[in-house]
């Protein structure tokens, strides 16, 4: 979680008018989503909670999930 709240923040910071139109909340929750999926995945793949792979598939996974939701060009 507080990976998803750091980033989404640092992201809504530093790029504030490219997402403007993308709520805060919004952002958090796709992030979270992202990492307990990762983490859960590096759970059963590694067998341990706690392992760096997991925490980089983690950060990896947080950080895509931003772009694709934040930046991705919007359809309507």
């Amino acid at each position: 979680m507080t990976t998803a709240v750091l980033s989404a923040t640092i992201a809504k910071l530093l790029w504030r008018s490219e997402l403007r139109a993308v709520s805060w909340t919004r952002l958090c929750v796709i992030g979270a989503a992202a990492a307990t999926i990762a983490l859960f995945v590096g759970l059963v793949v590694t067998g341990h909670d706690g392992r760096m792979a997991t925490y980089a598939g983690m950060v990896a996974v947080t950080a895509v999930s931003l772009w694709w939701f934040g930046f991705r060009p919007l359809r309507r």
